[in-house]
């Protein structure tokens, strides 16, 4: 039994790392569990909140204690983060077919390798196109010895999934990838009629038409270019800034992967030399209003940061988030991947997209103060792995800095 000290020192140790998810679950477990409603703003308030709810329901203390640590043991993602895969759907099966199918699988627990899911909610939406499971996750930690799970959790956490039937697409919302591959693993060992299959955007833009005529940029590097600059705002999600961009190269002698942040980063000259380069956009973080047409007129539906992760399958993410209308971030996520399917289908993508950066990112002129130095350091740095005598190392290191000023 969990002891009120263990509690208070366990909740003090946990609360901290994504305080405001971790209160805004202890919220929700009252109003659920308990029915009774809290607002928490700070840690301080929300502790002595559960001391004072145990210490009115002592035959309580215990499932409390033991299901807000279960709580605090969640991982959390930054913002609010989605996984996407396509899902192959048997033409026999219809919505409610489905939505039994779901329902069975998840009527007892799954386990998976380390993990165990458990569904607290199935629902379906009011058109009968989508089915919305409320799930959990436990990860527990491996036995080394025996190289079995042990009884101690490693992490846990919600992972709420949903399955649309009409787009033929499964969204799994959660930044860890492990939880929800392994989730995505167990649905296809347990069904015959519905399979799962991460989307995987840096292996999809190798399909990219006539990619072959495109010597100088990097696949991902088009589409991530051609997503920012024209295909966002054709579909009515205009892009105010471009926050930050992250680039990998791994023929680069030295710095093979950088991430820039600021504003108006196209503008960069860093960031010209690398496109040009033949480095990869591996993720770009967008300030992105969503506009909807109506016949009243453009109204915003969605304000958000939104970050778009292509390292490993499809990650999206929203930070600062504003709903005014009716889009929700599940179906934002489900449109922005379309917009990027078309636009690695369209059959002009390279084309269009080299135009794009000629006409909005031209090569910097070498005249150009702030990308000279940038090439001379990267050319200081390169002499300096290849040159294996010291003191000529020095030499050659000495006269850039003092000649250029780098």
């Amino acid at each position: 039994m969990v002891t009120i000290e263990q509690f208070v020192r366990i909740f003090r140790t946990k609360i901290s790392y994504g305080k405001k998810k971790r209160l805004s679950a202890i919220q929700e477990y009252f109003a659920t569990e308990h029915e009774t409603q809290y607002d928490f703003n700070e840690s301080d308030q929300c502790l002595e909140a559960i001391v004072m709810f145990v210490q009115e329901h002592p035959q309580l203390e215990e499932a409390v204690f033991t299901d807000i640590i279960d709580l605090l043991h969640d991982r959390y993602s930054l913002g609010d983060a989605f996984i996407l895969y396509n899902a192959s759907i048997s033409n026999n099966l219809n919505f409610n077919q489905l939505y039994g199918v779901i329902r069975n699988l998840f009527e007892n627990t799954i386990e998976r390798d380390m993990f165990d899911f458990d569904a607290d909610n199935i629902a379906v939406d009011e058109i009968g196109q989508i089915v919305k499971v409320k799930c959990r996750y436990r990860e527990y930690q491996r036995d080394i010895g025996n190289d079995t799970r042990s009884e101690d959790v490693n992490h846990s956490g919600q992972i709420p999934i949903l399955f649309n039937f009409e787009m033929e697409k499964v969204v799994i919302n959660t930044g860890y990838h492990k939880a929800a591959n392994t989730l995505a693993k167990a649905i296809n060992d347990s069904l015959t009629n519905v399979s799962l299959h991460e989307i995987n955007i840096k292996n999809d833009v190798l399909t990219i038409p006539n990619l072959v005529a495109n010597p100088t940029f990097h696949p991902l590097t088009l589409l991530s270019i051609s997503l920012i600059l024209e295909e966002l705002n054709r579909n009515n999600y205009i892009v105010n800034d471009i926050l930050s961009i992250s680039f990998n190269n791994q023929q680069a002698p030295r710095v093979k992967k950088a991430s820039l942040g600021g504003t108006n980063l196209l503008q960069d000259s860093d960031v010209i030399h690398r496109i040009y380069r033949g480095d990869c956009i591996t993720n770009f973080l967008l300030d992105i209003i969503h506009i909807k047409q109506t016949d009243q007129g453009d109204q915003t539906d969605l304000l958000a940061e939104v970050l778009f992760d292509f390292r490993s399958g499809f990650k999206i993410s929203f930070f600062n988030t504003q709903t005014p209308g009716m889009m929700s971030v599940e179906d934002a996520s489900l449109s922005i991947e379309n917009i990027i399917r078309e636009a690695i289908n369209g059959q002009n993508i390279v084309q269009n997209t080299i135009r794009i950066i000629n006409a909005n990112l031209p090569l910097i002129q070498a005249n150009n103060q702030e990308l000279l130095v940038t090439v001379l350091r990267e050319l200081r740095d390169s002499l300096s792995d290849i040159i294996t005598n010291a003191q000529d190392r020095n030499v050659v290191v000495d006269y850039i800095n003092n000649t250029y000023g780098v």
